[in-house]
Parts: C-alpha cells; sequence; structure tokens
C-alpha cells in the first residue's frame, strides 16, 4: 500500500512540474536581452540582465555592445507590439537595411511574410540609460556583473578550489575600484567640479 501512494504521490508531482513549465526550455540570451530592451519596469529589467550572468553564451557580448552603441532598435508591429531590431547588412539606394529581430536572429517579415528592410531614421533606438542597479550606468552594470561571473567560474576551475577563486575575484573587484572608482563606463556631464 505505501508503495502505491508514493507512485501516485510521484506521478502527481510530475504533472505539476510540467504543467508549471518546468519542461519548457529556457528562454535563450538572445530573448532575455530581447525581452530586457522592451521592458519598461527598471526592477523586472534588473533581474532578466542578472539571469546572462555566468551564462557562456557568444551572443551576448555583441548584442550588449550593440544595445551600448545605440544600434538597437524599436520596430512597431502593426499588431501594435514592440519588437527590438538590429539593422544589418548593406545599405540599399533608399539606405535601407535588413531588419533582424533581436531575439531570434531573424529578418523581420511584414504582415504577407515579405522580409522589411528598414532605415534607422525610421525606428526609436532602445533605451539603455535608465538607473538600473548601478550609478547611472545599465551596460557598465552589466559588463561587470558577467565579467565576474565568468573569472569566478574560470578562476574556480583553474584553480580547483572554489574559495581560493572567490578570495581573488574580491580581491580582483577591490583593485579594480581603486584604480577605476568610477565605473567601466565613466557618463560624461557638465558639473561645477573640474
Amino acid at each position: 500500500m505505501p508503495f502505491k501512494h508514493f507512485l501516485t504521490l510521484l506521478r502527481t508531482a510530475a504533472v505539476g512540474l510540467l504543467m508549471s513549465g518546468f519542461g519548457r526550455a529556457a528562454d535563450t540570451p538572445r530573448r532575455i536581452i530581447a525581452q530586457a530592451v522592451i521592458e519598461e519596469d527598471d526592477e523586472k529589467k534588473n533581474a532578466l540582465i542578472r539571469s546572462l550572468v555566468g551564462q557562456v553564451d557568444s551572443s551576448i557580448k555583441p548584442l550588449l555592445a550593440a544595445w551600448k552603441g545605440d544600434l538597437i532598435f524599436l520596430h512597431k508591429a502593426d499588431g501594435g507590439a514592440t519588437i527590438p531590431v538590429l539593422l544589418s547588412g548593406d545599405k540599399d539606394a533608399a539606405e535601407t537595411q535588413a531588419a533582424i529581430r533581436l531575439d531570434d536572429a531573424s529578418q523581420l517579415k511584414d504582415a504577407a511574410g515579405k522580409h522589411l528592410r528598414l532605415t534607422a531614421a525610421d525606428l526609436d533606438p532602445a533605451e539603455h540609460n535608465s538607473v538600473v542597479g548601478g550609478v547611472g550606468n545599465i551596460m557598465g552594470t552589466v559588463i561587470s556583473a558577467l565579467s565576474i561571473g565568468v573569472l569566478d567560474q574560470s578562476l574556480q576551475q583553474i584553480l580547483r578550489n572554489p574559495v581560493l577563486g572567490k578570495i581573488l575575484v574580491l580581491l580582483g573587484i577591490i583593485l579594480f575600484l581603486q584604480w577605476r572608482p568610477a565605473g567601466l563606463f565613466v557618463t560624461k556631464s557638465r558639473s561645477l567640479e573640474g
């Protein structure tokens, strides 16, 4: 009898996990960055960016650099959805380029399925200057967090000692803050200070 009860409990737990989305594939870094680009709530945006820490996907760094460099644009689809895109390829006679979706790297299509070519002047650049998890610069925060995560994991593997790896990362952070207290990307502004 107890074994049947255990099997019933196990079956119920498995169905619950599958229905809660446990069986779904995790979002890719591209999708996470695309969600962060269009997210208006700073706390949610910060959580999305923090979820990238420790991931080693090769698309993360170029996408974050494109975001920082104002190369990610927001396309308003006919249904009202906002789609983050990159403009890619050579410009044609009308100065348009292929619009590549940020979330899956496919070419953006209109309702009829035709590939869209757009100009940067027709699109809004994706905002990246909000204060999210850092001192005025989200890109510095994201790149720092990713660098710390990758460095930490690398040192733990190389040294085969997690404690020593974390100590070295902490020492590196302290030395970096002594060297660049304003951070990686200093925002230039007019102030009364010289």
